[in-house]
């Protein structure tokens, strides 16, 4: 589930906004470069107040913001909050664009701390619209930390100060996360409803970001209630006014989203091509959502058998920010994918180092799934501790108050550092079994690659061997075939020769009935055809390596191979025995070679 929140305004045509100190108060790239470039003088000039300048840099910070450069808007926001020390009203904007930003980069933790300074400053200097934004930028990280209860919380918070002041401006982006807190909690026809309201409303002005995520989520929502064609639809729709944006992520999660619905319907291909055009797009794979496209786009080519190309990709994105800043469970996703990636391709070896890899993220999925339980239950017992600390403060004295709460302290110590070592030993233990057991099925796996190996090799020599035989068979053919022509043709001239010596004038008709008989029967072709079954590549192989040989010599290098004797050759050839050793060292000397030993294994190898 690709899950797009947005951090920009669904602007309404009659808010009228004044300063553009919120990311929420722009509408895409575009629209942050203009008013980047409204500004860049000021960013030159020396004599220019603290605020104009802390503006100019938090304007920047927002167009870097857009380019998907967040490193650079991180460091032009903390640039304004240095300016405006003064001015601490004006820090709370810079705060929550800090808050998105880290939200962005899979920081959720410093989000939400940047998000609490901006609550304490916005309680002493701040107003109910800024704490309807920071509401939305702490709901932004509890969700995509998978804290739906938290996150919807918070969202319907800030609607409901929107709702006091009727402000319209941001009404829209707020509804559209709370749709996302409600896909997040799979509860589709709802948030559907919503989006779908959203959409409807803002039809008009969908080169605005928050109006293409929007249409992005509400995809989402209609496949999983099966209504997939209709969701191809809107998203090839809205490709367009997505590259306008110049927002390549959003683009990259679109034709991700078109990837996974030809998937579903079965045309991998197609799959594949949209899969590719999103890999493209994420080429810096800086995005929190490179990690599950990638993740799917391997999955397709591990379906595909495409090994190759699938380990291309997963060698690229190893070290890539994407995977580096991760959470867990994605990155136990990804390594369980390629873990069955490798075992389809019989690579053993990478799919067991990825298995590892996932059962030690599946170990810290389940830490952290513990710690959660007992922070919780660490809460509750510090809150019945201090109901029993306030039942002592009204019972005894403050000595004896101190001598209670020192022993308390101490055994609590003592608890936490036996549960701690108990812990510790627990996940010795459970280390050295894993390890024990993934050695055992290394061994396994590496005793099977092996009989495989060898019962390839058997299967192997037994394929080797027949065709040995076969070709021994062909050979044996061609040279019967030569012998029977030979034979034939000594049989022919044995018969003109004697009936050179008759008178008889009938012996001469005969005589021509012979020798037109040698012309009809055109034994030589039979002889090739043969010869070339045995030997396809023969005339190939010495035309490439000597072509200054005719096709005589080539006929006559084939007989050769044949293992016949020069008495055999001549009457094939019908030349004498001293033209068959004349022409068998022409073919030598054309070829630069004189060792008759050379020459024979020379034609062998051919």
């Amino acid at each position: 589930m690709l899950l797009l929140i947005s951090g920009v305004s669904a602007q309404d045509k009659k808010c009228n906004y004044k300063n553009f100190w919120f990311k929420a108060d722009y509408k895409n790239l575009r629209h942050a470069e203009k008013e980047k470039n409204r500004y860049a003088g000021i960013l030159k000039s020396k004599n220019v107040n603290d605020t104009l300048l802390a503006k100019a840099y938090n304007i920047t910070g927002l167009y870097y913001d857009f380019s998907g450069n967040q490193d650079s808007a991180i460091i032009c926001f903390k640039k304004a909050l240095a300016l405006l020390k003064k001015y601490p009203a004006k820090k709370i904007a810079p705060m929550v664009n800090l808050a998105t930003e880290y939200n962005i980069m899979g920081s959720f933790d410093t989000s939400l701390k940047w998000s609490n300074k901006a609550f304490e400053l916005n309680d002493k200097y701040g107003n109910d619209i800024y704490k309807a934004h920071i509401y939305h930028a702490i709901a932004a990280a509890y969700l995509y930390k998978d804290d739906i209860e938290k996150a919807t919380d918070n969202i319907l918070k800030g609607i409901k100060i929107l709702k006091k002041k009727n402000d319209n401006c941001y009404l829209g982006l707020f509804k559209v996360t709370l749709a996302g807190t409600y896909l997040q909690s799979n509860n589709y026809g709802f948030a559907a409803d919503l989006l779908e309201e959203y959409l409807a409303k803002n039809k008009d002005d969908k080169e605005n970001k928050v109006y293409i995520v929007a249409t992005i989520n509400y995809t989402e929502n209609l496949i999983e209630l099966d209504q997939i064609n209709k969701a191809n639809t809107l998203l090839v729709n809205i490709i367009p006014y997505a590259q306008k944006s110049g927002d390549k992520e959003i683009e990259a999660v679109i034709y991700a989203k078109l990837a996974y619905i030809e998937d579903l319907k079965g045309n991998t291909k197609k799959s594949l091509n949209h899969y590719q055009k999103a890999y493209q797009l994420l080429s810096q794979k800086k995005s929190k959502y490179s990690m599950l496209i990638i993740s799917n786009y391997i999955g397709v080519l591990n379906e595909a058998k495409k090994y190759n190309e699938a380990i291309k990709i997963i060698t690229e994105f190893r070290n890539s920010p994407a995977y580096l800043k991760s959470y867990a469970r994605e990155r136990y996703e990804y390594e369980r994918t390629i873990a069955e990636l490798y075992m389809a391709n019989k690579n053993w070896k990478e799919s067991s180092d990825a298995y590892k890899r996932a059962m030690l993220l599946c170990d810290t999925l389940r830490m952290l799934d513990y710690s959660k339980k007992l922070n919780e239950m660490q809460a509750k017992f510090q809150t019945e501790f201090q109901r029993e600390k306030n039942m002592a403060l009204a019972t005894h004295n403050e000595s004896l108050i101190k001598k209670v709460e020192t022993e308390k302290r101490l055994m609590l110590m003592y608890i936490f550092a036996s549960i701690a070592l108990i812990i510790l030993i627990l996940l010795l233990l459970r280390g050295y079994w894993l390890k024990n057991r993934l050695q055992h099925e290394e061994l396994k796996s590496i005793e099977t690659e092996k009989k495989f190996l060898k019962q390839q090799n058997i299967l192997e020599q037994e394929l080797s061997s027949s065709q040995k035989q076969v070709i021994e068979e062909k050979q044996r053919e061609a040279t019967s075939m030569a012998l029977q022509m030979a034979n034939y043709y000594d049989n022919l001239h044995s018969v003109i020769d004697k009936l050179d010596n008759t008178s008889f004038t009938e012996l001469s008709d005969v005589k021509k009935e012979l020798k037109l008989l040698t012309r009809q029967k055109d034994y030589w072709k039979e002889f090739e055809v043969r010869f070339k079954n045995a030997n396809p590549d023969f005339e190939s192989k010495l035309l490439s390596s000597f072509p200054m040989l005719t096709k005589n010599d080539i006929q006559f290098c084939s007989l050769l191979k044949l293992n016949l004797s020069y008495k055999e050759i001549a009457s094939l050839l019908q030349i004498s025995y001293e033209s068959a050793v004349t022409k068998r060292y022409r073919i030598k000397k054309k070829i630069g070679m004189n060792d008759e030993d050379d020459f024979e294994k020379l034609l062998m190898e051919f």
